[in-house]
């Protein structure tokens, strides 16, 4: 839409929509298959397999099952996980004032880029706190601390970077500038690594008889002081030219928290 605020974007903002409209109509008419598929498959009148017959469905990991939970509820309602995709959103806007005005500064980029990564860790307490008073639930069904951060980080990360590395991707090529691309994987390394580190500290301080996620001031200056130490590294790297770094850094501090999530 703001693409086409200008007669010159409007060939660009038409592009875009028709290749989300696309994305959208093939993600669809897969799920719908895929619906009727299983339907079909354990319905009796329609010719299905019986009950005893039928394989039992795979296993998956909780931490995945914690991710598919949340993406569920944010399909089922926004409003309630709207911090979801704000930065990710973030990154929309960055699009089309770079290529209105031809390409920003490469520093305001990767500063941009690392803010909006690290703000994924705020994301994580909003998904923590979500569960209201169904900690008693998760944990009753066996459910790990760890994977229960393990699975909030996945959500934080993967809806970031499921709209930052195709936009930033595209911006690149069409700019020919590959630093947006480059940062944007940086930026959602250290907004996995942010989000990682959170949950996992929020996810040992609920008990299942809490009724909701309630921080003391000592946590919050703690939450903001690993972020904090997260965000400095990032930034230095950006002092150098080499985009190499920047990349290497994030890597570094992704695998550091993913391992210390994972403890």
């Amino acid at each position: 839409m703001l693409l086409a605020l200008s007669p010159e974007g409007v060939a660009e903002a038409a592009t875009l929509a028709l290749a989300y409209l696309a994305l959208s109509a093939c993600l669809f008419r897969k799920g719908l298959s895929r619906y009727w598929a299983s339907l079909a498959g354990c319905s009796p009148r329609l010719g299905g397999p019986s009950g005893a017959g039928a394989r039992a469905p795979p296993i998956l990991d909780p931490s995945i099952g914690i991710l598919i939970k949340d993406l569920k509820l944010f399909y089922r309602d926004p409003r309630a996980y709207y911090t979801l995709v704000a930065p990710a959103i973030a990154h929309v806007a960055l699009f089309t004032i770079a290529l209105k005005v031809g390409g920003l500064p490469p520093h305001i980029v990767g500063f941009s880029y690392g803010l909006l990564g690290i703000l994924m860790g705020m994301v994580s307490y909003q998904l923590m706190g979500a569960e209201g008073g169904m900690f008693w639930f998760l944990f009753s069904s066996g459910l790990s601390r760890r994977d229960l951060a393990l699975g909030k980080a996945l959500a934080c990360s993967l809806a970031y970077a499921a709209c930052a590395m195709p936009l930033n991707i595209l911006l690149s090529c069409c700019l020919s500038e590959p630093y947006y691309a480059a940062y944007a994987a940086s930026s959602a390394l250290l907004g996995f690594s942010a989000s990682a580190v959170c949950a996992r500290y929020l996810a040992e301080l609920v008990e299942p008889e809490d009724k909701a996620l309630r921080l003391a001031k000592t946590d919050d200056l703690f939450v903001a002081c690993v972020l904090l130490a997260l965000l400095v590294p990032y930034c230095l790297a950006l002092i150098l030219p080499d985009l190499l770094a920047v990349l290497l850094v994030a890597l570094a501090e992704a695998i550091t928290c993913l391992i210390a999530a994972a403890w």
